[in-house]
């Protein structure tokens, strides 16, 4: 079946998270999740970082990081599978047997499945002084479409976008930690991008009184089809893959795009 044909109903888990500990944010992404599936949502996406948040000492983040295999993943593979829903969402991953620390975000499938475990790879700011970049851009070939990832910061960089356009993605979710002052680069970036790759971009982020919130889900002509403001809330809405074809038959960005004028020799100043 080609998944172009096809439509996807997505959720938009725009959380308030509780920086710094991991139950009451467990709790509310368990409430949102049966919210997501009630309304009839494929997948549920949330935030970076959504099982702890990001404010707080370093000492307070290593202490509530965890393994893929630990109990907050564990909870979300229960999650998935019982309300039959694919789920990704943020977490601080501590693997077992490393010293490293990465910002990670994990798709699981509607049977509690472990698909993909994304490392955020741009780290911005102290973030440096926290984490290990990750260094793979992927995309996952889901019973819902060809899905890339990108967790907040690395999409900032539109090589990012592309780079996952070329592997396939029909898709692109970004999860986030944005802040309000970077609000306008948070709106420009995903419809631009969108419209650049010829793509739908889903970016989801945290609303509160440091997150900007306007989670919004972008065509793949750049515009806006669906977006919230700075509340708590699920936002759900139905893409149609067949714009893809129809916007690329349109706009021949990708067809025209020669890799070749990317290359180190072509970067190189003479």
């Amino acid at each position: 079946m080609d998944k172009r044909n096809a439509t996807l109903k997505i959720a938009l888990a725009q959380m308030t998270v509780t920086h710094g500990e991991v139950a009451p944010n467990l709790a509310t992404i368990c409430r949102m999740t049966a919210e997501a599936a009630q309304a009839g949502a494929q997948i549920v996406c949330f935030p970076e970082l959504a099982q702890c948040g990001f404010y707080m000492k370093k000492e307070t983040l290593n202490a509530l990081a965890e393994p893929i295999e630990g109990p907050f993943v564990t909870k979300l593979q229960e999650l998935a599978a019982e309300h039959h829903i694919h789920l990704l969402c943020g977490y601080a991953e501590a693997p077992t047997g490393e010293e490293a620390l990465y910002n990670s975000c994990v798709l699981i499938d509607d049977e509690g499945k472990i698909l993909e475990n994304m490392r955020k790879i741009y780290l911005w700011g102290r973030e440096k002084q926290r984490f290990t970049p990750g260094h793979r851009l992927p995309v996952v070939n889901t019973k819902l479409g060809r899905i890339g990832i990108l967790n907040c910061y690395d999409a900032e960089y539109p090589e990012t976008f592309r780079i996952e356009a070329l592997k396939g993605a029909e898709l692109i979710l970004v999860g986030a930690n944005w802040s309000f002052t970077g609000q306008s680069r948070w709106e420009l970036q995903l419809s631009c991008n969108a419209l650049c790759n010829l793509l739908f971009v889903a970016g989801v982020n945290i609303a509160d009184q440091y997150c900007c919130g306007h989670s919004r889900v972008v065509a793949p002509d750049g515009r806006v089809i669906e977006t919230v403001h700075n509340e708590e809330t699920v936002l759900v809405t139905t893409i149609d893959f067949a714009e893809i074809e129809e916007q690329r038959a349109k706009i021949p960005y990708m067809t025209d795009f020669n890799p070749e004028t990317f290359t180190m020799d072509a970067l190189k100043t003479y």
